[in-house]
């Protein structure tokens, strides 16, 4: 991840491009979209997310997830 990326205003751009890759038609309007609604403070994301979405990383857009039972 570069500098720019990890600085606020480039993490804000990633992963409103990342969100937006899921849509098939207007992607860039759709990344300005989420990109307006984040440096508004409209949504904030996940604590997990921000730091690994629209990266190399594997990473799930789930902030939480269900573990099974773990036998003791």
């Amino acid at each position: 991840m570069s500098a720019a990326e990890a600085s606020g205003r480039g993490a804000w751009r990633r992963i409103a491009r990342a969100v937006a890759q899921v849509e098939t038609a207007g992607r860039p309007a759709w990344e300005r979209r989420f990109l307006d609604i984040l440096r508004d403070f409209l949504f904030l994301p996940g604590g997990r997310i921000q730091p690994g979405v629209g990266t190399e990383r594997d990473v799930t857009l789930f902030n939480c997830f269900v573990m099974r039972t773990i036998e003791a």
